[in-house]
């Protein structure tokens, strides 16, 4: 279970780019647990001023919970429930009986995605594993669907062959619905080949101190033309409540651009970067480090990105196989 837990360690560390930090002491004390567990949430969660929550009033509450003889089993539930208080779908804690996460900004909220469209292609590829593309039967029009961000970008690289492909159509649908993040890189191995110039995307920021306003300065962050092959065709964007972390990064990239339009339902949000810590008894906590503006102004962490065009999939026709998103966006691309 150790080896276990530090595969997930090295996992998130290195699928979020984020800094590793370890207690040079190890313990299995409960109330010593505890404090660490608060001290390093305290210290490094960057959301304390976008919520009602004095971080300070948690600990004395959840201290008279914990005493020596406080069991593995009942510190984990009393954890989880104070990293619960942050709902925050970037902050997790790994224990040898499970793992502890908040989820409550997805399953809340209709999932806007049929389970099957294939009867919207002439075909449906497979290309790396984590892209899946074809042609729209009714139009023409290119369609990619991208599972997620996470894996090596060389997964990425395919877009040049899909890419070389669509070439003719007269424009593209990327669906990024249910696509959790992964690896930011791997988004902006996507955005830069649909790049016109380079355009200003969002800033952001780290937390560098022990008090909860504590930041960096802030760092702006560009999107640049790039790749060998390039689209500068309409675009639409599909998403839903479970699009998280990288796949916001890559939609923000997406939305700087004039020929793109996204579509579908707002976002889950989950705009941080996490740091990990691995706690003196071996579990392992993950929490937000840092915040980030859009081209408004705003921080989509608990929000969510809205899209160009809300669009959702009622009961009725999500029984009837309709997909009402991506047919607003055969719409939106085939207008005269």
């Amino acid at each position: 279970m150790r080896r276990f837990l530090i595969l997930i360690l090295i996992i998130i560390f290195f699928l979020s780019s984020c800094e590793k930090t370890y207690f040079n002491e190890k313990s299995d004390s409960p109330e010593y647990i505890f404090e660490c567990f608060w001290k390093e949430v305290d210290r490094n969660f960057s959301f304390f001023s976008y919520l009602n929550l004095n971080w300070d009033s948690v600990h004395n509450a959840y201290k008279q919970k914990i005493n020596p003889n406080t069991s593995s089993q009942r510190l984990m539930q009393i954890l989880g429930e104070m990293t619960k208080l942050l709902k925050d779908g970037h902050s997790d804690l790994f224990t040898t009986y499970g793992t502890i996460s908040y989820s409550d900004w997805y399953t809340n909220f209709p999932i806007n995605q049929l389970t099957n469209i294939r009867s919207y292609f002439e075909y449906y590829k497979n290309y790396s594993g984590n892209i899946y593309y074809g042609k729209i039967k009714s139009a023409n029009l290119g369609y990619i669907y991208i599972k997620t961000f996470d894996g090596d970008t060389s997964k990425y690289i395919v877009i040049n062959e899909i890419l070389t492909e669509f070439g003719s159509t007269d424009g593209i649908i990327i669906d990024v619905r249910s696509n959790g993040g992964g690896n930011s890189i791997n988004g902006t191995t996507i955005s830069k080949r649909f790049a016109d110039s380079t355009r200003y995307v969002f800033k952001y920021r780290f937390r560098n101190g022990p008090n909860h306003n504590d930041f960096d300065p802030w760092t702006e962050c560009y999107l640049k033309p790039g790749g060998k092959v390039r689209y500068n065709k309409p675009v639409a964007v599909l998403t839903n409540r479970k699009c998280y972390s990288a796949t916001g990064w890559f939609l923000l990239e997406m939305a700087s651009l004039p020929q793109v339009k996204i579509i579908g339902d707002t976002t889950g949000g989950g705009s941080a970067q996490p740091v990990v810590r691995e706690l003196p008894n071996g579990w392992i906590l993950r929490t937000s480090n840092s915040q980030r503006l859009n081209l408004q102004g705003r921080d989509d962490q608990y929000t969510g990105l809205y899209p160009d065009i809300p669009v959702w999939i009622s009961t009725q026709d999500a029984m009837e196989g309709i997909d009402t998103i991506l047919e607003r966006a055969i719409e939106e691309l085939t207008k005269k």
